[in-house]
């Protein structure tokens, strides 16, 4: 049985947790940017800097792609990482596309998503 983590708490990881077929798996703990519960659905929700590594994968259930970062900034193996949300890479690329930075943001877009390509998508249909 796979010990997972789940990135976010909110109406993404709502719709996932109803969604996703769980028997092969264990949730051992959400995790929140900053969270101000300590349990969520009678499981223990921690911060990025308290996350368990040494979970086999963590469903990133959110839209923001800040989690995305702070996985990578604290070097998350990215075949751990799963993406479960298409809004994550949508808010991802109109908020680099639109912040005005002309060909150096969109430089810097390239960069980020070339370090994001290899992460794993998985998708529910709505």
């Amino acid at each position: 049985m796979e010990k997972i983590s789940i990135y976010g708490t909110g109406k993404v990881a709502d719709y996932f947790m109803q969604e996703h077929d769980f028997s092969d798996e264990e949730i051992v703990e959400f995790i929140e940017t900053n969270p101000t519960l300590s349990m969520y659905k009678g499981i223990k929700m921690v911060s990025v800097e308290n996350m368990n590594d040494k979970v086999d994968k963590i469903y990133l259930a959110n839209s923001y792609i800040d989690t995305l970062n702070a996985l990578l900034v604290k070097r998350i193996e990215r075949s751990k990482i799963v993406v479960c949300n298409t809004k994550l890479w949508r808010e991802y690329s109109y908020a680099n596309m639109e912040s005005g930075g002309g060909l150096h943001m969109i430089k810097q877009w390239l960069k980020n998503m070339k370090k994001c390509m290899d992460v794993n998508v998985l998708l529910h249909s709505q």
